[in-house]
């Protein structure tokens, strides 16, 4: 039974990003450029976003006992300012042409699908060495490997195994939620780039923190469930103020009505009798 909802849990990543955009589509007819857009961003992000946190955890080292919350809040921020200034920067120097509701929206659920697709790969990957290790069939491969080792992956499948049903299903609703939190982002920045004003993009950088910090802070100091409602919660606020700030897509430009044609004057021809000889038949 928890296998089967480990599955599902999986599913649920892809069909998260995959129903946004299909919506998306469906009613805005955003091209997948825009999406293909966002999903680029986020991983440029990720370039500069992971080996900075790697830098930094190195030079800081954090007591995780007395400095939790100091930590979450560095990497909740990092989060939001790395991601967020990307969508700002492709907005502005890359994506010029999305600057409608539509547009920013198909540019989010990029953004934030390739990170659910990623997450549900990641996810599979694990899941699926953890079934083959508990049906024996990795016990020659991991003949070879340290016992230290193979300990850790008998604590990992342990673990997994032995959640709760409804804990089972928490990745896959974190990603709902998340691609929702992506699409809200994605407005605050796209208004940012439009109205020239920045506290759009800090309001989206915030928004992205305090996502990040206070699902991890509630899932250390209270349990799983009370994340996942802390997200449930941004994610509706999230969704209002996408339906709030909703608008109608620019209609196109008429076409410009073509010159009229220039007058054709038609010069007589003389008919003579020979011209007209030539002209029979026979």
């Amino acid at each position: 039974m928890i296998s089967l909802l480990l599955i599902v849990n999986g599913v649920l990543m892809f069909l998260a990003p995959v129903v946004a955009v299909w919506l998306i589509r469906r009613y805005r007819r955003m091209p997948w450029s825009l999406w293909g857009i966002g999903a680029a961003t986020f991983i440029l992000s990720q370039v500069g976003h992971i080996p900075f946190n790697g830098v930094v955890l190195r030079w800081w080292q954090p007591d995780p006992t007395r400095q939790f919350i100091p930590t979450i809040l560095f990497l909740g921020l990092s989060a939001g300012l790395f991601e967020e200034i990307a969508r700002y920067l492709t907005f502005r120097f890359w994506a010029k042409s999305a600057r409608s509701w539509g547009a920013g929206l198909m540019v989010g659920a990029g953004h934030g699908g390739i990170e659910a697709v990623i997450i549900g790969l990641l996810f599979f990957n694990q899941l699926v060495n953890l079934l083959l290790y508990r049906a024996g069939w990795l016990d020659a491969a991991l003949a070879t490997v340290p016992p230290e080792q193979v300990e850790l992956l008998d604590a990992a499948a342990t673990t997994l195994f032995s959640l709760p049903w409804y804990e089972a299903m928490l990745g896959g609703v974190e990603r709902v939620f998340a691609v929702c939190l992506h699409l809200c982002a994605s407005l605050l920045v796209l208004r940012a780039v439009m109205s020239g004003k920045l506290g759009w993009l800090a309001a989206a950088i915030f928004w992205h923190a305090f996502a990040n910090s206070g699902a991890v802070y509630l899932a250390q100091t209270v349990s799983p469930l009370a994340a996942e409602g802390f997200l449930l919660i941004v994610a509706l606020l999230s969704l209002a103020f996408i339906f709030a700030t909703r608008t109608p897509e620019p209609e196109p430009p008429p076409l410009e009505p073509l010159p009229p044609p220039a007058p054709v004057t038609l010069k007589p021809v003389p008919l003579d009798g020979d011209k007209l000889d030539e002209s029979r038949f026979g």
